[in-house]
């Protein structure tokens, strides 16, 4: 009997508690759900009436006075390769050239944002630029000394500078055009690049678009983009690294 009596008590006891727990859990929700209505601030919607007078309907990216090729206007010709960077370590690589661009030619190395990126991604944009007579070189990104708690950009540098120096010792391209287009986190290794080496000052990036030779063109775009106007950086890539 006492047995069955102290398992009637704490079957009781937890209904007890049960019984507290929703009607507190009942009454702390009704307190949020006040305060969250009389904090609420009154607003009212209407239709927007004060609209951005534009000069011209035209969105495409110009520079002034420089004649630049378009896209599409040569075939690409794809070529994989292996490139060994920091540590020995080897990674692959896809080279995109123009076929039949004449002269020596502006070129551009693809650094990646953050998380993981192999040789295939920008190939919208690799490919783009290469159709309109610019090189291009995108590499993967190495992962074993990346990782959320440790990411070693220095190695990252010197990883990327590998496919520059790669860029700058083929035959068809001119080696003080070499250029970089870096998204996101890519535009800090870049910062590590460009000071090791000063050759590496025309990024482009998803946030900043720039060139060694800006100052020649005062009246060139702005340099600056966001990220979901790529195609527009690279439009505007391809007009000042052919100039």
């Amino acid at each position: 009997m006492a047995l069955r009596a102290l398992q009637w008590g704490n079957v009781q006891h937890f209904w007890k508690q049960l019984a507290w727990t929703l009607g507190a859990s009942v009454v702390l929700c009704a307190l949020l759900m006040g305060l969250g209505v009389w904090m609420t601030p009154p607003w009212k919607v209407e239709p927007l009436d004060e609209h951005i007078s534009l000069s011209s309907s035209n969105t495409a990216i110009e520079a002034k006075g420089i004649h630049t090729t378009t896209e599409g206007k040569y075939k690409v010709r794809e070529t994989h390769r292996t490139l060994t960077v920091s540590g020995g370590r080897q990674v692959d690589a896809i080279l995109r050239d123009p076929i039949g661009a004449p002269g020596k030619l502006p070129a551009v190395q693809f650094i990646h944002g953050a998380g993981t990126g192999d040789a295939t991604t920008n190939s919208d944009i690799a490919h783009a630029l290469a159709s309109a007579g610019i090189v291009t070189l995108v590499q993967s990104k190495r992962l074993d000394d990346y990782s959320m708690l440790h990411r070693d950009y220095e190695a990252s540098a010197t990883d990327y500078l590998t496919g520059i120096n790669t860029l700058r010792s083929l035959p068809n391209v001119d080696a003080n055009k070499v250029g970089i287009y870096a998204e996101s986190e890519g535009t800090w290794i870049t910062t590590l690049i460009t000071k090791r080496d000063p050759r590496s000052r025309s990024p482009c990036s998803s946030r900043r678009l720039c060139s060694p030779h800006a100052s020649r063109w005062p009246s060139a775009p702005p340099n600056t983009c966001t990220s979901s106007a790529r195609r527009k950086a690279w439009k505007a890539l391809c007009r000042r690294c052919s100039a």
